[in-house]
This record gives C-alpha cells, structure tokens and sequence, in this order.
C-alpha cells in the first residue's frame, strides 16, 4: 500500500524500521528531533510510527538522552560503584567493587533505555559471550556476566591506564604539532 502523502510504500523492509529506531535511541533529544524530521520528509508514515514509539518509551522513563549524564549510581545488583570510567552509545562502564572479587572491575553495563530492545540484548549477549572465550595477557578478562532489574552487565578485570580517548587527543595534538599527517606521510616515505 501506497504512502498517500509522498506515494510510496509506506511500509519499509521488515528489518529497516527497527534499525531506525536503534539510531534514533542513539541519539541526543536535539539529534533525534532533527533525524525525526529527516525521515518525515522521507518517509511521513514511518516516522508517525516511530514518534508513537519514542513517546511511549519517553512516558514510561525508558528512553534515555545521551547527552544528559544520569546521576552516578550507588550499587547495580551486587556491585558497589566507584566511578564512572566512560559512557558509549550502546553502554555506561564503571569502576565498581563486587563483595566476591579480590579488586575493583570494570562493568560494562547496556544502557537501560536500549536494554529491552532484542537487537541490543542480543549484541550484548554476543559480546560478552566472545569476551569470555578470549584469554590473554593484553586483555581484560570477564570475571562475571548478569543482570540486575533486567539490565545486562558484564565484569571485566579493570586495568590501569590511559584511555583510548586521551591517546587519540594526544596523537592528534602532536601530529597537529609536527605539521599535520602530510608531513609525517612525507617523512616516513623517504
């Protein structure tokens, strides 16, 4: 059946309108109004649907915006948190204790607002489950896998160092230093 605002099919593939959605909890609320209003124009239809989604998610506290930090949590499940180590787009990581471990781990934890969608629970399953099977020196070994009030978690052994992030800021700022990555292709090719 035709869309009769832009007389195209209103329905996208079965797989498309999920992934949008996924992209829409992604973003911040200023981000997802604007992307909201890309695919009105595009497809008017699908983005009702996805509107009505968002609203009810929003109404019942499970949709979260990214660009607000949540306040730091006391305890999720068994572990005490520390501090916040870092917060991606599908996951928060915490330094946290845990009564039956020796030392602080890292623990990851899927965002709960993304938490219940089956698409995320299975790449967080499915993360976890190779982040098991892998043992060696230069990573960090998953000490436990749960949930806590229906949230997925994993705990990794928490190791001590620099972030990836401020080892990107740094390299940037000295090869903006050094002229800029036209000067070390330059250099490194003679």
């Amino acid at each position: 059946m035709a869309d009769p605002e832009t007389n195209r099919p209103s329905d996208l593939p079965a797989d498309e309108e999920p992934h949008l959605l996924d992209g829409l909890l992604a973003l911040g609320h200023t981000a997802r109004l604007a992307r909201l209003q890309d695919i009105r124009t595009e497809r008017p239809t699908v983005a009702q649907r996805l509107e009505r989604l968002l609203d009810l998610l929003d109404r019942h506290g499970w949709l979260e915006d990214p660009e607000v930090q949540p306040p730091l949590p006391e305890r999720i499940g068994e572990f005490r948190i520390v501090e916040l180590l870092g917060r991606g787009g599908m996951a928060t990581v915490y330094l946290a204790e845990a009564p039956d471990q020796p030392a602080p781990v890292a623990l990851k934890v899927l965002h709960p607002g993304i938490a219940w969608t089956p698409r995320a629970r299975e790449r967080f399953r499915r993360e976890a489950e190779i982040a098991t099977s892998l043992d060696h020196r230069h990573l960090c070994s998953v000490v436990a896998v749960g949930e806590s009030d229906d949230v997925p978690w994993i705990a990794m052994r928490a190791v001590e160092g620099v972030t990836l992030a401020a080892l990107s800021a740094d390299f940037h700022a000295r090869l903006a230093a050094r002229g800029g990555a036209t000067h070390v292709a330059h250099r490194h090719a003679s």
